[in-house]
């Protein structure tokens, strides 16, 4: 999986206003969860500073994104959690990335079918041919929405 991370701080961690510190410049392939891969980049980044408050409030966290759709984050790893969460827990965050993955691969899929459908509607193909050719990957209602929009 392509992943990308934002290290973030915060002066307090009691009522944090956090800030970008910085942010991977290139997708790296990570083959575990993204929680797996941010407490990597965070173990990495960690150096001797206080991490928490006095009331043990994280100050330092990762986020984690998809390549491919980086302003969509899919997990947040603080330094208070690094870690490796126990097997079960770990299936979780196995199933949400893929879950969160293959949402943003459907809404991809939906705006490319959205955009070929309006192109070809414009060079004078019917509207019920193409419904019924985007079928059965959207409604018929869908398609003709679509193509509105």
């Amino acid at each position: 999986m392509q992943l990308l991370y934002t290290i973030e701080a915060a002066a307090s961690g009691e009522q944090p206003e956090w800030f970008t510190v910085i942010t991977g410049d290139a997708p790296e392939e990570h083959e575990g969860t993204t929680g797996d891969y941010g407490r990597t980049v965070l173990r990495n980044w960690i150096s001797d500073e206080d991490l928490t408050d006095e009331y043990g409030n994280p100050k330092l966290r990762v986020i984690v994104a998809f390549a491919d759709t980086p302003d969509q984050p899919v997990t947040t790893v603080d330094c208070t959690e690094l870690d490796a969460p126990a097997a079960e827990l770990d299936g979780v965050d196995a199933a949400r990335d893929r879950m969160r993955w293959l949402a943003a691969q459907t809404s991809a899929a939906e705006d490319q079918l959205a955009e070929a459908l309006r192109s070809a509607r414009s060079r004078g193909h019917g509207a019920n041919e193409l419904a019924r050719r985007a079928a059965p990957a959207v409604s018929r209602p869908i398609a003709l929405r679509m193509m509105r929009d």
